[in-house]
C-alpha cells in the first residue's frame, strides 16, 4: 500500500499547480450547465408532481379562485381630510360597479396596528406626565380629604390628557390621538 502511497503524495506535492488549473478549467466547463440546471429547479408542488394528480388539479383551482390576477392601489392626500374622506366614500359605489374591480378598501394600510398600539411612540416625557397624573388621581382617591398638593394645579376629579393628545395632532395630523 505504501508504494502507492507515496509516489501519489510525491505527484500531488510536485503537480498541485497543474492539478489546480485541471479542477479549474473543469469547474469553467461545467458552469454553463450547473446554472441552467439550478435555474430548472423548483420547488413548487405543482411542478414536482404529475399535471393528473387530483391534488395538483385541486390546487390550481384554489390558486385561481384565491389570488387575485392584479392590484391597484389609489392613495388621496389633501389639506383637508374631511373632503378627502367624502370624495373616497363617494367614488366607492361607483368603482364597485365596475366589473374589472375586485374590492374597494377604505383605510390606510396598517392603520389599525398604529392606531392599537399608539402608546408606543409617545415620547419619555409624555408617558412620565401621564404616569404623574394617574399617580396623583390614585392618591387623591387612596386619601380622600387627607390629600394636600403641593403643586400649582387645578382641582381636576377627571383625569384629562387633552394637552398631550393636542400635541401628537399637531405633530403627526388629524386622527392619531
Amino acid at each position: 500500500m505504501e508504494k502507492f502511497i507515496r509516489p501519489f503524495i510525491r505527484f500531488l506535492i510536485k503537480g498541485y499547480g497543474a492539478i489546480l488549473l485541471l479542477f479549474l478549467i473543469l469547474a469553467g466547463l461545467s458552469l454553463p450547465r450547473t446554472i441552467h440546471l439550478f435555474k430548472k429547479i423548483s420547488t413548487d408542488p405543482i411542478d414536482l408532481l404529475p399535471k393528473d394528480y387530483i391534488s395538483v388539479k385541486t390546487l390550481l383551482d384554489i390558486r385561481d379562485k384565491i389570488l387575485p390576477k392584479k392590484k391597484f392601489s389609489v392613495v388621496f392626500e389633501s389639506e383637508n381630510p374631511d373632503q378627502t374622506k367624502k370624495l373616497m366614500e363617494d367614488l366607492k359605489p361607483v368603482l364597485e360597479k365596475d366589473p374589472l374591480v375586485g374590492k374597494v378598501y377604505l383605510t390606510k394600510v396598517g392603520f389599525d396596528f398604529f392606531d392599537k398600539h399608539k402608546l408606543l411612540y409617545l415620547e419619555l416625557e409624555d408617558l412620565q406626565k401621564i404616569h404623574d397624573r394617574i399617580d396623583r388621581k390614585i392618591q387623591r382617591e387612596k386619601l380622600g380629604g387627607f390629600y394636600i398638593s403641593f403643586e400649582e394645579e387645578e382641582d381636576k376629579e377627571e383625569l384629562d390628557f387633552g394637552d398631550i393628545e393636542e400635541k401628537y395632532e399637531v405633530k403627526y395630523g388629524e386622527g392619531t390621538a
